[in-house]
């Protein structure tokens, strides 16, 4: 497996015990451009076609926006290929409100200002799973190879 390393700078990453693994990236608001950077080279190493990485791509950073904007402020993104899937796994340690399983995601109204993040990846992933319980919320996201 191929490593892209990614220096990450946010004051809080000691919240994180252990540090990343590789295939994971720990971030805050101001390491999101690192983020897409680190998940379009991990996917485009895996060869795919240039939509597919945009999808890959729109998806990963809603959800890794929305976990930092309205989680805890620190997030871990971890990628990885299951073969004919690639996963993308977004944790913080902030709790969702709903119940455990997927939200309620409705499409936004004609002139929507916000709110749009997790409805946009769980339009675009082949999946989707939210995950929350007291020591945080994990969005996955998969992709089929074939989309």
């Amino acid at each position: 497996m191929r490593r892209f390393p990614v220096q990450v700078s946010h004051q809080s990453l000691h919240r994180f015990s252990p540090r990343p693994a590789p295939g994971e990236i720990v971030f805050g608001v101001a390491e999101l451009q690192a983020v897409r950077a680190y998940a379009a080279a991990y996917v485009r190493a895996l060869g795919l076609a240039d939509d597919w990485v945009a999808d890959f791509l729109v998806a990963t950073n809603e959800v890794a926006t929305n976990a930092v904007i309205h989680g805890a402020g620190v997030a871990r993104l971890r990628v990885w290929d299951a073969g004919g899937q690639v996963v993308a796994e977004v944790y913080d340690e902030g709790v969702w409100p709903r119940a455990e399983g997927e939200p309620e995601l409705k499409p936004p109204g004609p002139y929507p200002t916000g709110g749009m993040g997790l409805w946009l990846a769980h339009t675009v992933a082949s999946g989707f799973r939210l995950s929350t319980g007291a020591a945080g919320t994990t969005v996955t996201l998969w992709f089929d190879r074939g989309c």
